[in-house]
């Protein structure tokens, strides 16, 4: 093609001598590429009349009836009136334009062993599995309410994650259990059996616990009895010692995660 020729105008001659649309010129183009004219085209005259016999080739293969060409004027383009066809024949004409278009994708497609319904197939099925759901999602709502529906929603973040564990819990249950012994009466000296249950308290120690157990010591009002006296005052030494092991990383022993081997404040009546 002359300089000047690009794309753009190769279309803009098309739509305006014959009336293509761009779809069209298309078809015109990748047709024209089967016939290699002779020699170069010199001119911008001779690229439009090498582009009118590809026009003239495409109607005859597409069994379209096009009106005649443009006359050729000094400028080698057409003349002073473009190419005239009603709405009626230039909508018959694009379907069928479409139509052909349609048919040579189809056979690109064949011969690059390509369905050219995998997209709509795809979509298709997406679509029949999303009224699936939502037929499902429409029956439990009918059948519990938006209010249950939207109570089971998650509603968890991950900035807000907290994480419990068995041993965390049970250290928080001992404590507790031991508190209430001592208030009652049924903890009064400490034995092998007590400085095991404070081990198992110290072990997995951590701020949370001493704070929990803190403000049971801080609320605790030692004048109705010795029992209170002793349990503020057992309290306050385990906390002491929990703060003391808190940094301190678990020993393993036996199987058995043992952290501490601290001395426990003996813990004796004062009756």
């Amino acid at each position: 093609m002359p300089g000047g020729s690009n794309l753009s105008a190769i279309k803009s001659y098309l739509s305006k001598s014959w009336g293509i649309g761009t779809q069209c010129a298309d078809g015109v183009l990748l047709l024209g590429t089967t016939m290699e004219p002779v020699k170069r085209l010199g001119s911008e005259a001779e690229a439009k009349t090498w582009l009118d016999g590809a026009v003239a080739l495409y109607a005859q293969r597409s069994g379209t009836s096009l009106p005649s060409a443009p006359s050729s004027g000094p400028g080698g383009g057409g003349g002073g009136g473009g190419a005239v066809m009603n709405s009626e024949e230039f909508l018959k004409f694009q379907a069928e334009q479409h139509q052909f278009a349609t048919q040579q994708i189809e056979l690109h497609s064949h011969c690059l062993k390509k369905d050219s319904r995998a997209g709509d197939l795809k979509y298709d099925a997406e679509k029949a599995n999303s009224l699936n759901l939502q037929a499902r999602l429409d029956a439990i709502s009918h059948e519990h309410g938006d209010f249950h529906v939207d109570g089971t929603l998650p509603v968890s973040d991950a900035l807000k994650a907290r994480q419990f564990d068995s041993t965390w819990n049970w250290a928080q249950q001992d404590t507790l259990l031991m508190w209430y012994d001592i208030i009652h009466g049924k903890l009064t000296t400490v034995d092998c059996e007590i400085t095991a249950r404070c081990i198992d308290v110290l072990n997995p120690a951590d701020p949370d616990l001493y704070q929990f157990m803190q403000y049971s010591v801080d609320t605790c009002d030692p004048t109705p009895g010795e029992n209170y006296a002793l349990a503020k005052q057992f309290g306050q030494q385990l906390i002491e010692n929990c703060r003391e092991v808190v940094n301190s990383a678990p020993l393993y022993k036996d199987g058995m995660s043992i952290r501490i081997n601290s001395h426990v404040a003996p813990l004796t009546s004062q009756q």
